[in-house]
């Protein structure tokens, strides 16, 4: 049987793994008739700095990335076919911001890739600074790559002439 979730949070990457972790929270939100939240873990923190961004202070780049990693997850909710999903954005190392992501959104459930974040996630309950509540690991058949994220990650740091000023 399942348990009545009333608020799901799928941590996704942004290529195919996290389409397919997306697609799995979206079929635990048709099931219990939850709410959605699609959330990512920038791997970026300010005190890194950055020297291809000069005239930017941390703050400003951090707020820039979160711009478009948030368009980015707004695109993937459409994919899933959940165009109101929350689209949520926290900085640091998978912990720091899954716990930030969990404790902002409150999920009763939070899905993950298993590749990646499994061990965040083992026996079927996330407990992170302070909060805790079921979690799922999607088998994700290692369709995603280190490389792939490399590249994202880069495409992120490069400057972007549509970035809102």
């Amino acid at each position: 049987m399942h348990p009545d979730y009333r608020r799901i949070l799928a941590l996704v990457s942004l290529d195919r793994v996290g389409l397919a972790v997306a697609r799995a929270a979206a079929g635990e939100v048709r099931h219990a008739g939850a709410r959605l939240a699609l959330g990512h873990v920038v791997d970026w923190a300010t005190e890194w700095g950055c020297d291809d961004f000069s005239v930017l202070t941390p703050q400003e780049l951090e707020q820039r990335l979160k711009v478009v990693v948030s368009r980015q997850i707004t695109a993937l909710a459409g994919r899933i076919g959940i165009p109101d999903a929350a689209s949520l954005v926290a900085f640091g190392g998978p912990e720091r911001g899954l716990g930030e992501l969990a404790r902002s959104w409150q999920p009763d459930l939070v899905v993950v890739d298993n590749a990646r974040f499994g061990d965040l996630a083992a026996g079927g309950v996330v407990r992170l600074q302070g909060w805790e509540c079921d979690a799922l690991a999607v088998e994700t058949g290692g369709i995603g790559s280190r490389r792939l994220r490399d590249l994202a990650r880069m495409a992120w740091l490069s400057p972007l002439p549509h970035w809102p000023r």
